[in-house]
């Protein structure tokens, strides 16, 4: 619930906790700050704070990629540069490959929301969980994209059957004809 963290790890407030002599201070200390933010920010900024806090947890597509972590030196890399030059921080056509993930993640997160056409009980147990997942990241700690790894399996699962009846959907339906005249292409029902 830190503004500063957008809902993620705060080491100052991790410090601070840790100040504590005791597990019950650490406790009564935590609960006065949670009682505090949640009186700051009100209804209306609290319910913001969740959409900023939900925006991070989804919106990147390399999923925190090179966002934390040193475990990168540019010296002695020399095997694999072509490959390299793709997911290293100092690579030629890392921005390729960042573009390529987030157009794919772009394309999972749609095949989600067409995966509202499978009325299967299978299916709506993965969007619950997904929703349980994001749900989960919104209050603890989240704030990062890398959270949702964990749930890709059940990510991954929901966006091709999404697709598969987003296809289904386009094939029993003509959803583009032509009425009269070729110059007017029109989008509905026959």
């Amino acid at each position: 619930m830190n503004k500063q963290s957008t809902g993620g790890y705060s080491q100052v407030d991790y410090e601070y906790s840790i100040s504590f002599p005791t597990l019950k201070q650490q406790q009564k200390w935590n609960m006065k700050v949670i009682r505090q933010r949640l009186g700051n920010f009100g209804i209306f900024g609290y319910a913001g704070f969740l959409i900023k806090k939900n925006y991070t947890n989804t919106s990147d597509g390399t999923l925190g990629w090179l966002k934390e972590g040193q475990f990168f030196s540019k010296s002695n890399y020399d095997h694999y540069h072509f490959i390299r030059t793709f997911f290293y921080p100092y690579g030629s056509n890392l921005r390729i490959s960042s573009t390529i993930s987030q157009i794919i993640w772009i394309t999972m997160f749609a095949g989600i929301l067409f995966s509202f056409f499978d009325k299967s009980m299978i299916m709506r147990i993965l969007r619950m969980s997904v929703f349980g997942a994001i749900l989960y990241l919104l209050i603890f700690e989240g704030g990062r994209s890398r959270y949702l790894i964990q749930f890709l399996p059940m990510i991954s699962t929901l966006a091709v059957v999404g697709w598969h009846e987003f296809n289904a959907l386009i094939r029993a339906k003509k959803w583009l004809h032509y009425h009269g005249d070729e110059r007017y292409l029109f989008l509905g029902w026959k």
